[in-house]
Order: C-alpha cells, then structure tokens, then sequence
C-alpha cells in the first residue's frame, strides 16, 4: 500500500526531482576542462548496422555466426578483445575502455600486466581506422603514451551519468551528448556509444550479465569469492573487489545494488533507442538481460 501510494504521488514531482538530481552532474561538467560532447566526436560508421560485442563467456559460442555475417557490420568491442584471434578478423572501428585499472599508477600489477599486453597487441596488430573512447575520468595522457598507433584516435568522452531515471525528458538529455544512463558496466557505454553514432540496427553478443552467478561467500571469512569467466576460456577464483589496487573488498548488497543499476540502464538504453526509432537485438546465445529484442 505505502508502495502503490509513493509511486501515485512521485509522478507529479518526476521532474522536480530530475532537475535536482542533475545538479551535481551539471557541476561535474562545468568543472571538468577534459573530453567532447558525443554531439561533438566524428564518430567511424562505415555501414548501417553495428555488431556490439562483450566479453561473456557465451560469446565462445557465437564467434563463428559472427564471423560468417560481419562484412555487413561495423564492430564495437571492449576491454581485452584485442587479446583473441577474431579481432584481426572483425576489424571493431570501436573500442572502449572504462575501468580505472587501464590507466591508475597503483593498479595491481595482475592488472598492469594484462592492460600492457592489451595495449601492445593494439600498437602491433591495428592496420584499420580505429576510435578508443575512453571516460571523462581517464587520464589520456597516459593511454597516448602506451598507444601510438597512427591508425588509432584516443577520444575522452565528456559525458556524466544519470542514474534512476527512464522519461523522455532524460532522452532529450542524452540527446545533447552530455549524459548518459549510469554505467556501472563496460557494455552499457558500447551500446550507448553505438546509439549515438546512429545506427540503424545494433546487435549484442556476449552480453551474459550473470556476474551474480559466479559469486560465493567464503562460510569462514564472509569474503565474496568471484568465478571469473571470460569467452577466452580464462577462468580463475579471487576475492572481489572494487578498486584497481584489489584492496577494498565489495560486500554482497554493493553487488547487488550494482546489479540492479546495470539491468535498469539496458532498460533505459531499450528505450532510449526505441525514442531515436534504432533497433537493438540481444543476440547472445545466454544473457539475462531481458529488455532488449531476441529475434
């Protein structure tokens, strides 16, 4: 009852409270001196449709349709894809990197090992027109001194997230290219980039979003224990936790709560698209995620 009164009475104030919510973002945006407007970035679009690929374990099983139907596609990847044979072979004219630990001095060195790899196969193994988008928060400076590559353009996105929030006002906002649904997750940002570059039809692999599936407890140390899986066949079991320097240990309602952030912002994204009248088609042979198209 108190919930079916709350919403009755939240629709009225709906934009009162979107006005208030984005006032710290706004002042994020007036005070940063860093990144473009997506309004303002010459994004790569050599065909009408888009291939967005995420690093789900499904997505082993999804290359080889992949492959038989991309010369159709632009491709957009994100984080380590570089790392499998396919890259070469689907050309992505999109890449986004997001997590801190690609670019902070302290990461742990399992993460400093794996980006320098990363960034060394992108120097070698690029021969195509490629945009690396990274977020307003990145320190670019860094990723130019690491990627050198003339066929590569480094662009910093200047874009704040809006979180909790699904109107047509909120689409308007991302509309000027300085916001974005929050994104707690790398695919969020790929859908949201590929939206932008106004393609027609956007299609998803490996968009598994069954992080909460591979967690456990430890019963002794109540420490959460993540099953790390990735379509590359890498599989190994840590401690989860949230910063680049593996030191602040994530409790289960933060993952939760991210959780439910992430499903909102596909939710928001399917709308988002349906407003701009783009289709997206979630084409991953498992995902959980259930706000986009499967056929």
């Amino acid at each position: 009852m108190i919930h079916l009164m709350f919403n009755f009475f939240k629709k009225p104030f709906h934009g009162v409270y979107l006005v208030f919510s984005l006032l710290p973002s706004i002042f994020v945006l007036l005070k940063s001196r860093t990144g473009k407007s997506l309004t303002n970035i010459d994004f790569i679009k050599n065909k009408d449709k888009c291939i967005v690929i995420g690093n789900g374990p499904s997505l082993s099983n999804d290359l080889d349709a992949i492959e038989k139907k991309i010369a159709n596609y632009d491709v957009c990847c994100v984080n380590n894809f570089v790392v499998s044979p396919y890259f070469i072979k689907f050309r992505p004219c999109k890449y986004i990197f997001q997590d801190t630990y690609f670019w902070a001095e302290n990461a742990h060195s399992s993460w400093i090992k794996q980006r320098e790899e990363t960034f060394d196969l992108l120097n070698k193994n690029v021969t195509w027109d490629m945009q690396i988008f990274i977020p307003m928060h990145a320190d670019k400076h860094f990723f130019e001194t690491k990627i050198t590559n003339t066929y590569i353009e480094i662009i910093q996105q200047k874009t704040v997230a809006i979180e909790h929030v699904e109107s047509n006002f909120a689409y308007m906002l991302f509309n000027t290219g300085y916001f974005s649904p929050c994104r707690w997750n790398v695919l969020i940002t790929a859908i949201y980039l590929s939206i932008h570059t106004r393609y027609k039809q956007i299609e998803i692999y490996g968009a598994d979003m069954s992080f909460y599936k591979d967690i456990d407890v430890d019963q002794k140390t109540n420490e959460l224990l993540f099953n790390i899986k990735h379509f590359y066949g890498e599989t190994k079991t840590e401690i989860y936790t949230h910063n680049p320097e593996k030191t602040r240990k994530v409790t289960m309602d933060e993952l939760m709560n991210v959780q439910k952030c992430i499903f909102f912002a596909h939710k928001v994204l399917s709308g988002y698209a349906e407003y701009l009248h783009i289709s997206i088609i979630n084409k991953s042979s498992y995902s959980l995620i259930d706000t986009y198209k499967r056929t």
